[in-house]
C-alpha cells in the first residue's frame, strides 16, 4: 500500500539520510519501483494542474501524498531530468561504474604525473653536471 512504502522510505531515508532509492534496490525492490512511481505521478499531476486539468482518479498523486514526501526531502526531479525515465536518470549500476572509472583514471593520472615529474627532475639534474641523481630514474630528453 501507499502507507506501507511511505513507511519504508522513511526507514531508508533514517538509514542512507536522504531518499534516493536506486531503481534497483535488492534490500526493497518494491520501493524503488514505487519511488520511480512517485515522480511518475508527480508530473502527471503538475501537468494535470497546469493544463487545469485535474481529474479525480487522473493520478494517484495529491496534495497531501506531495507535502508528506517533501516532509521527506523527496526528490521530484533528478539530474538529466526531462523525457528520461528514472531507470535512465538514476541507475545506481550505471553511476558505481562511472565513479569506478574516474577513480581509475585520476589513479593513472597520478602516476603519470609521479612519473612526469621524476623524468622532469632527471633532466634537470642531467643539466646540472648529474649530481643527485637518483638511480633508477630515466635520463630523458626533453
Amino acid at each position: 500500500s501507499w502507507t506501507q512504502r511511505l513507511q519504508d522510505l522513511r526507514e531508508f531515508r533514517a538509514i542512507h539520510g536522504h531518499c534516493l532509492v536506486p531503481s534497483r534496490y535488492p534490500p526493497n525492490p518494491e520501493l524503488g519501483i514505487w519511488v520511480g512511481t512517485q515522480r511518475t505521478q508527480y508530473r502527471l499531476y503538475q501537468k494535470a494542474k497546469e493544463d487545469g486539468e485535474i481529474l479525480p482518479g487522473a493520478s494517484s498523486m495529491n496534495d497531501e501524498r506531495i507535502q508528506q514526501l517533501e516532509d521527506l526531502s523527496f526528490v521530484w526531479a533528478l539530474r538529466g531530468g526531462e523525457g528520461k525515465s528514472d531507470q535512465e536518470v538514476f541507475d545506481s549500476d550505471a553511476i558505481l561504474e562511472e565513479a569506478t572509472q574516474v577513480v581509475a583514471s585520476i589513479s593513472q593520472s597520478t602516476v603519470e604525473t609521479h612519473s612526469q615529474q621524476e623524468v622532469h627532475i632527471a633532466h634537470h639534474h642531467h643539466e646540472a653536471g648529474g649530481a643527485g641523481v637518483h638511480e633508477g630514474i630515466a635520463h630523458t630528453e626533453i
